[in-house]
Parts: structure tokens; sequence; C-alpha cells
């Protein structure tokens, strides 16, 4: 028998927030509420992956930090993202009036440099993002883009195959439905082998998830087999979209509650943080004793190959190439050309002592800012003592802040002058 008291502080892998609900109807939990959710039932970590979307992980290391726990609970950061094999072949599917699947996958970063990748992944997604026929936002990832990524972020990542949403469930259950058709057998083997060469055999993994639904459990039997063949580990996950059992009728209502008659009583019956002994009662109806127990502890470990860390960091200002961008030689060489400028820069230079440390720096960006200053006042007919001491004045705050700042706080005004020329 499985001691389900033991197994009591497994881990809750995938699970959505109200973040989720950016581009439709998805989920009720708080980011709060979830995370106190874990932890009152004695799990060891809790996974936030909404819906191609980070916008709640600032939120869940506050509040994590707020509880003050010990380093045994883990907060994992990660994504759902929208896996397609290519991106331009996508849109111009749907150009020619077809249909595309835009398949679920989980991602979850190990450290900061593997959320450093989930940015950079997400961000390319929202670049891809396009509209289909109606009010649906497409932001798909593309499989070449993301193994680029990872040829950087190896071992960064952890990549695990998702609901029945996914493209292994759905090559799995074709598999199923045509009862072994060789077609089916390649594409779960290209699939399999696309995953172990991406993130490595240690850090991908074959979702799982407790249900009473047929097609769920088909797929946990079958999926658990496919992943022995390949050596690959199985995981189980709730794919948590309310917190418990009682919020079900809550979240129906909710789905419901814009896009008229959506059907969740199947798919979504499940999909809150249920306990141990309901979680083992459900995958008992497709699995052995055996295969659930090493299941379970594959998930438990899941959270240790995992550190807590955190995102905060110090007002990072933005910059532009002020050569490149702003055309700093083409006011250096007016300084030349046009006797009149240069003298009076030559007199502004000598008089005001922090005029003459941004003209004499060897930073693009010190030196752009005096001078587009000065050209300013130049090419309005504004220049005066009055208005020289002002210029003064401010290059003298600005190196004060830069230096409890320990940043170059010219280069933010040269930036917004970048920004509003493209406005």
């Amino acid at each position: 028998m499985i001691n389900k008291q033991i197994y009591n502080q497994i881990p809750y892998l995938h699970n959505h927030t109200e973040y989720s609900n950016i581009r439709l109807l998805d989920s009720i939990n708080k980011v709060e509420k979830l995370i106190d959710r874990a932890i009152e039932l004695g799990s060891n970590g809790i996974a936030i992956t909404d819906h191609e979307v980070l916008s709640a992980h600032v939120d869940a290391i506050k509040h994590l930090k707020s509880k003050e726990l010990d380093n045994d609970f883990k907060l994992i950061l990660g994504n759902e993202i929208y896996l397609i094999d290519s991106a331009e072949e996508i849109k111009q599917i749907y150009e020619d009036g077809g249909k595309a699947s835009f398949y679920h996958f989980i991602l979850l970063a190990k450290n900061k440099r593997g959320h450093e990748a989930l940015r950079i992944l997400s961000s390319q997604a929202w670049e891809n993002s396009f509209h289909t026929r109606g009010p649906m936002e497409r932001v798909p990832t593309d499989k070449k883009f993301l193994e680029e990524i990872m040829e950087k972020y190896r071992g960064d990542i952890i990549g695990a195959t998702a609901c029945l949403g996914g493209e292994f469930p759905q090559a799995v259950l074709n598999y199923y439905r045509s009862e072994g058709a060789e077609s089916s057998k390649i594409w779960i083997d290209n699939f399999m082998n696309w995953g172990i060469n991406t993130f490595g055999i240690e850090n991908f993994f074959v979702e799982i998830q407790p249900s009473a639904q047929d097609e769920q459990n088909i797929f946990n039997k079958l999926a658990y087999e496919i992943a022995t063949v390949y050596k690959v580990k199985t995981i189980v996950t709730t794919d948590s979209h309310y917190l418990t059992k009682e919020d079900r009728t809550v979240h129906k209502a909710y789905l419901n509650s814009k896009q008229g008659d959506r059907e969740v009583d199947d798919f979504y019956s499940t999909t809150y943080m249920m306990e141990m002994n309901e979680m083992v009662d459900y995958l008992s109806i497709s699995l052995k004793e055996e295969q659930i127990k090493e299941i379970i502890e594959n998930t438990i470990a899941i959270p240790d190959m995992c550190e807590n860390y955190d995102l905060y960091h110090k007002q990072v200002v933005p910059s532009v190439n002020v050569r490149e961008k702003l055309k700093l030689d083409k006011i250096e060489k007016m300084i030349m050309t046009n006797r009149e400028f240069r003298d009076l820069v030559h007199d502004a230079y000598m008089k005001y002592d922090n005029i003459e440390k941004y003209i004499n720096s060897d930073n693009d960006q010190e030196l752009y800012f005096a001078l587009r200053s000065l050209y300013g006042l130049y090419n309005k007919g504004l220049w005066s003592d009055q208005y020289l001491a002002r210029i003064d004045l401010e290059i003298s705050e600005i190196i004060g802040i830069g230096i409890n700042m320990d940043e170059n706080i010219s280069q933010y005004y040269n930036t917004m002058e970048y920004i509003m020329d493209l406005i």
C-alpha cells in the first residue's frame, strides 16, 4: 500500500492564476491563495504556470517572502507555452483559410538563469502574436527558437508535456484511436526525441494528471509505458484552475460568464489542488501501485532540482547608442565647421565646471547630453548665462543622482529624446 502520509508533501507543478485570463477566461485562483493552499496541504513546492504570461511571478515571490518559511518549500516560476513547429508556417495556414494546432507545453525555471530564458521566450512569443478569425489572439513559441535558447540555457529549464492539449498527449491519443498506426508511432518518437535532445533526459518529463475522464486515463496508462521505453520520468500534476473541489461550480460559472456555454464538466472536473489520497485514487484507475509510487517520487524530486531566487534588482536606466541613433558625430562636426557655435561652447566650457566636466568626458552619453543641451540653446536663440547656469546645475544634479544609483543618468534623457523622435 502507498503510504499517503509520507507523500503528502507532493509539489503542485502545474497551476494557473488570474493572470491566465489575459486572453480568455481560464482560472479563478488568486496568487496568494494558491500558495497558501499548497502550504496548507503540506506540499514541498508549487509552480506558477500561467498561459504564456509571467505576470504572477513577482506577486508570488512577494507573498512567499511574507510567509517566512524555511528553504524546504520551493516556489517554482514557470510558463505554459503554445508550441508550434514554425510561426511563419502557422500564419500562412491561417492566411490560406486553414486551422492549426497550438500545443500546450510546460517550462519550469530551475534558477535565475532559467527565468531569464523564460523572459526571452515569452517576449518572442508575444512578438509572434497574431489574431485568428474572431477575437482569439495566438502567442506561439517556435520550436526552433526554443531549441536555440535551450542551447544557451541548457540545464536551467525543465520541460514537461502538459495537459491533453499538449503535442505528446495528442500523439498518444492518436496512436490509441488509430490502433497503433505507424504515423502515430513516428509522431510520438519524433516528439520524445525532440524533448530529450532539447532539454536533456534529466530535465524532460512526461506529465500525467489524476482524473475520472476516460481519455485522460487512457493517456495516463500509455504515457507511462511510452516514457519508460524512452527512459524519461513521469510526473503527476493537477493543472489547477481552482483551489478545491467545492470551487468547481464557481469556476464553471466564471468560464461561461462572457464566452457563452463552454463545456467544462469533463476537462476541468479535476483541475484543482486535490489532496494525496484523492490523487492516488484517481491514478489507480489506470496505473498499478508501484507505478504510482514511482511517479509520486519523481514528482517530489522536482523541487530539489530548483532554487529559490529573487527577481529584485536595482533600477536599470535605459540606454541608446547616441552616435548611431542620435548622431553625436553630426554635432561634433558642426562645432568644427560653425565657428560662432564653437566659440560659444568654448566660453561655456571655461566658465561652468559641470559643463566642462561633461564636454571633457570620455563617456559618449555625458558628452552628447552637454553638446545637445548647448546646441538646443544656440538653435533656439536662447544662449544666455541664465540658461547656461541652469544646464550646469542640471548636470550637477544628474551627477549626484547617478552616484547614488550607480548609474549614468544622462543616458535616460538621451534615450527619452530618441523615443520622442520615434513618436
